[in-house]
């Protein structure tokens, strides 16, 4: 599988779209349903009981530039204007 690079993660729905998106995330992560990761993307938040198998995930899929500090970000900053 080839790497994805982003150059830059500007919010929580960011992550989870270069991850595969609700439902492949909510198979991966063994969790209720794409409505968890939905909810996720919705509040543009992400438990930080999550963080560690989010970046887990990341790594699997050589999906670069996703680590604590790119989480972070996401939660404190806000996103750009369309």
């Amino acid at each position: 599988m080839e790497s994805v690079v982003i150059e830059k993660f500007e919010t929580v729905a960011d992550v989870i779209d270069a991850l595969g998106g609700a439902a492949h995330l909510s198979r991966k992560l063994d969790l209720k349903g794409p409505s968890t990761i939905s909810e996720m993307k919705r509040r543009n938040s992400i438990p930080v009981r999550l963080w560690p198998s989010f970046i887990e995930l990341a790594n699997e899929q050589d999906v670069l530039g996703i680590d604590s500090d790119t989480l972070m970000k996401v939660h404190v900053e806000e996103p750009a204007a369309a």
